[in-house]
C-alpha cells in the first residue's frame, strides 16, 4: 500500500462527501432527451440488416431515421463532431437500388448476407478511430482542420461489411480523461440527465447509442474508455483481448511497445448480440481465434463475483444499487442457466497501487504539449487555462500534469507492484479457466460533469482489464432509483470473449439490457432538415 496514494485518494473522497450537496442541486437541472418516436429505432443491427435485405425496410428510410433522431438530441448532448448526413443518404439509396435489383437472385442474396451481414445499416465512429475525409482533431484546438486521410482498419472492416457511416463523436482531448469535455466540439451530456457526464473517451457514441440515435458504433479502450460511456449511458461495450483488434490510424497512435497491449478498439451497441457481429467483423480475417461462433453452454459456465475489489476508507464505495446489480446477475446465472455459482473472492488488494504504477511506467504515452509545442509549458499552461488564454483543455493538462509527476507513484516501487500484479493475474488465469468468468462493478458509481477527479481512483476496476489482457463486456442492469443507468462488467480470460458476450446476452434477456431515456414508442414520420 501506497500511504501517499492512499491519503490523497481519501482527502477526494472527503471533498467528494463535502460537495454532493452542490452536485445534487445542480442535477435537477439536468434534462432527458425527448422520447423515441420511431419504431425503425427500436431495431437491433443484425435484425435490421435482414429487414433491409428482404426489402421489409429501405436502408434510405433507416438511415433517414437516424438521422432525425440525432438531429433531434444532439442539442442536448452534444456528441456530435462532424456528420456525412447527405452521403450517407446517398449511399443508402444505392444500397436499395442495389438490393432491388437482385431479389430474383437467391445466390446474390446469400453472398451479401455473408460478405456484407450489415448492408445498409447506420453506423457512428468515434473521431479518433479515423473515417476517412472526416476529422481527426480529437478535441485538440492544434488539429483543427486536420482530416483522417485513410480509415482505421477496424472502421474499414465494417464498411467493407456494408455499414454506412454517419458522423463522428466526441472525445475528450487526445482521448486524454474519463469526460468528454474538449474547447473545439465543447462538453458531451448523458441522455438520461445532461447534469451528469457520458464517460470517456467515448463519451460521444456513448450518448447518441443511449439517446437511441445511434444503434451501432466504435469506441477505443486504453483505461475503460469503451466501458464506462457504455455504463454511464445505459448500453452495452466491449474491451476485446490484447492484440486481437487493429488499431492502425488512432489518434493518438497507441502503437508502442507497452501501450499496444494496453490498448484496443472495439464495439459499442444498445443490443448484446450485435456486439458479436461487430467483434466478428473489426477482427477479420483473424476472428476465428476467439472462435465467435462457437456455442456457449452457460450450463457448464463457472462463474466468480466480487461486489468490491477492497473494502476500505480511502477507495470510493461502490453504490448499493451496482452491488445488487453484481448478486443478481451472478444468480440470475445459476438460477436460470444453470452455471455453477464460485464462492471464492480474489485477491485484489492494493489494486490501485499496482494500476498506477503499471501505467505511469509506460513510457510510450502520448505527450500533448511535446506534440504540439516542444516550447510549452506545462505549469504555464495553467496559468493561461486560469484565464482562459490556454489552447489546451483542463483535463488534458490534469491529466499531463499526473503523467509528469508520475501520478504519485514512486518509479521504484514498479517492479514491487508488478510482481504483485503478475501474481494476482496468475491466480485469475488458473481459477478461471476457458470456462469461467468474473463479475464486477464495471465504476463504483456515477458522476456529474467535472466531478471525475473526486472518484478517479474507481478506474481501477477498469484498467485491472487493460493491463492484464482480459477481454471485458459492460452489460446494462437497468436504471437507478434516479433514472440512471447501473453496470456491471464480466470478464473472462484471454481469448474467451465469447464467454463475456454469451452473458451479456444472457443477462440482457433477464434484465431488460438498454433502457431508453423515455419509453414511450409510437411511430411517426420524421422530418429531416436539409434532406430528401
Amino acid at each position: 500500500m501506497e500511504l501517499l496514494l492512499r491519503i490523497l485518494s481519501l482527502i477526494l473522497r472527503i471533498f467528494s462527501w463535502i460537495a454532493s450537496p452542490i452536485f445534487w442541486i445542480m442535477s435537477t437541472s439536468g434534462r432527458k432527451v425527448p422520447p423515441i418516436q420511431n419504431e425503425i429505432l427500436l431495431i437491433n443491427a443484425r435484425s435490421l440488416a435482414e429487414k433491409i435485405r428482404r426489402r421489409e425496410l429501405k436502408s434510405v428510410d433507416v438511415v433517414k431515421a437516424y438521422v432525425a433522431r440525432i438531429q433531434e438530441v444532439n442539442r442536448l448532448v452534444n456528441a456530435v463532431v462532424e456528420d456525412r448526413y447527405c452521403d450517407a443518404v446517398l449511399e443508402a439509396k444505392a444500397v436499395d437500388s442495389y438490393l432491388d435489383s437482385i431479389q430474383s437472385q437467391k445466390e446474390e442474396l446469400q453472398k451479401v448476407q455473408r460478405d456484407q451481414p450489415l448492408l445498409g445499416v447506420p453506423l457512428t465512429v468515434k473521431e479518433s478511430c479515423s473515417l476517412k475525409g472526416m476529422s481527426i482533431a480529437t478535441g485538440s484546438v492544434s488539429r483543427i482542420g486536420l482530416k483522417a486521410k485513410e480509415n482505421g482498419t477496424a472502421v474499414a472492416n465494417l464498411l467493407k461489411a456494408g455499414a454506412i457511416p454517419l458522423l463522428i463523436s466526441n472525445t475528450p482531448e487526445y482521448c486524454f480523461y474519463w469526460e468528454s469535455n474538449n474547447l473545439v466540439t465543447g462538453l458531451s451530456k448523458n441522455p438520461y440527465n445532461t447534469a451528469y457526464s457520458t464517460g470517456g473517451s467515448s463519451g460521444g457514441e456513448g450518448a447518441l447509442l443511449g439517446a437511441g440515435a445511434s444503434l451501432i458504433g466504435v469506441g477505443s479502450d486504453l483505461l475503460g474508455s469503451i466501458r464506462l460511456p457504455s455504463y454511464f449511458n445505459g448500453v452495452f461495450g466491449h474491451k476485446a483481448t490484447e492484440y486481437v483488434t487493429p488499431i492502425d490510424q488512432h489518434f493518438p497512435s497507441c502503437e508502442g511497445e507497452t501501450l499496444r497491449q494496453f490498448f484496443s478498439i472495439g464495439p459499442m451497441a444498445r443490443y448484446a448480440d450485435d456486439l458479436t457481429l461487430m467483434l466478428k467483423l473489426i477482427t477479420s480475417p483473424h476472428s476465428s481465434n476467439l472462435r465467435l461462433d462457437e456455442p456457449v453452454d452457460l450450463n457448464k459456465l463457472r462463474v466468480y463475483y466480487m461486489e468490491e475489489t477492497e473494502s476500505s476508507l480511502t477507495l470510493p464505495q461502490v453504490d448499493k444499487e451496482i452491488k445488487n446489480a453484481v448478486v443478481k446477475s451472478a444468480n440470475y446465472l445459476q438460477r436460470i442457466c444453470g452455471s455453477q455459482l464460485e464462492d471464492e473472492k480474489f485477491d485484489m488488494e492494493n489494486l490501485p497501487e499496482m494500476i498506477c504504477a503499471l501505467m505511469m511506467s509506460a513510457t510510450d504515452v502520448p505527450k500533448i504539449l511535446k506534440d504540439n509545442n516542444k516550447n510549452d509549458h506545462l505549469l504555464l499552461e495553467f496559468v493561461k487555462n486560469i484565464f482562459n488564454q490556454s489552447k489546451y483543455s483542463t483535463h488534458a493538462l490534469l491529466v499531463s500534469l499526473v503523467l509528469h509527476f508520475n501520478g504519485g507513484m514512486p518509479k521504484g516501487k514498479k517492479d514491487i507492484y508488478g510482481v504483485a500484479f503478475d501474481k494476482m493475474k496468475r491466480n485469475l488465469l488458473e481459477k478461471l479457466g476457458d470456462d469461467g468468468v468474473l463479475i464486477l462493478p464495471t465504476f463504483p458509481t456515477l458522476y456529474q460533469h467535472n466531478e471525475f477527479a473526486l472518484k478517479s481512483i474507481g478506474i481501477m476496476y477498469l484498467g485491472f482489464c487493460n493491463l492484464s489482457g482480459f477481454p471485458a463486456t459492460q452489460v446494462p442492469m437497468g436504471l437507478n432509483k434516479k433514472g440512471l443507468p447501473i453496470g456491471i462488467q464480466v470478464i473472462a480470460t484471454p481469448h474467451n470473449d465469447r464467454l463475456c458476450l454469451a452473458v451479456a446476452k444472457e443477462l440482457e434477456k433477464g434484465f431488460s439490457g438498454w433502457v431508453p431515456p423515455q419509453s414511450s414508442v409510437k411511430s411517426q414520420k420524421l422530418e429531416i432538415n436539409g434532406i430528401s
